[in-house]
């Protein structure tokens, strides 16, 4: 997939454009917000391979805090760098963790963690770890990251760059919305819902190539 030349200011010239609001400085102080609107709602549609990233640490504790830009989480691997041992933990509520965390000490107080949840947005919790195994742990998550939100400072991010039509057919629906135009909104609305459904087609296609091509590589 290519970059497209998409920025910032030009999505700003096209909403006024397509609006044919090109002298009404109310509409156009609210441009920001369309956009910022727009790039929520993407982030709330999107796990999309392109914002798919890793993160590992050896500093795993009971508290982990979260990437920056961190959206959603996909996986949650540690492993034990002394035995080898390795495990996916599975998701969690906080309540659960806590309540699990009182009968894991008594019952496996050296079995790796079994569990992990949203502590709150920042910060990820892990069921109880042993201290006796604090420092030979490795963690490694992948997340979904929300773009850095486009701004006259921030001229590009990956929705300018890899899904230009989206963030036009978002922005151009909040702008529907604001304006109180049924029709507009059903038009972008179904606009966005086609462009979304077709990048989510590639994803899927991608994943298939890739599993195909590693299955190719084992045999």
């Amino acid at each position: 997939m290519q970059p497209n030349n998409m920025t910032y200011d030009s999505l700003v010239k096209s909403l006024v454009s397509y609006n044919q609001r090109k002298n009404e400085a109310d509409f156009a102080d609210f441009i920001p917000q369309f956009i910022s609107m727009a790039e929520n709602r993407l982030a709330g549609i999107f796990k999309n391979l392109g914002q798919l990233k890793y993160v590992s640490t050896n500093e795993v504790t009971s508290t982990i805090n979260k990437p920056e830009n961190w959206r959603c989480t996909r996986s949650f691997r540690v492993s034990n760098t002394v035995t080898g041992e390795t495990r996916t933990l599975l998701e969690r509520s906080y309540e659960f963790i806590k309540q699990y965390d009182s009968e894991a000490i008594q019952e496996s107080p050296l079995e790796l963690p079994k569990y992990y949840g949203d502590y709150d947005f920042y910060n990820w919790e892990v069921t109880y770890i042993n201290p006796s195994l604090i420092g030979k742990l490795h963690l490694e998550v992948g997340y979904y990251e929300r773009p850095p939100y486009l701004s006259p400072a921030n001229q590009q991010n990956w929705w300018t760059q890899y899904s230009p039509q989206c963030i036009l057919y978002s922005a151009m629906l909040e702008t529907a919305l604001f304006l109180r135009t049924p029709e507009n909104i059903q038009y972008w609305g179904t606009l966005l819902q086609q462009s979304v459904s077709e990048i989510s087609k590639e994803d899927a296609n991608r994943i298939v190539d890739w599993a195909y091509a590693l299955k190719g590589a084992t045999e």
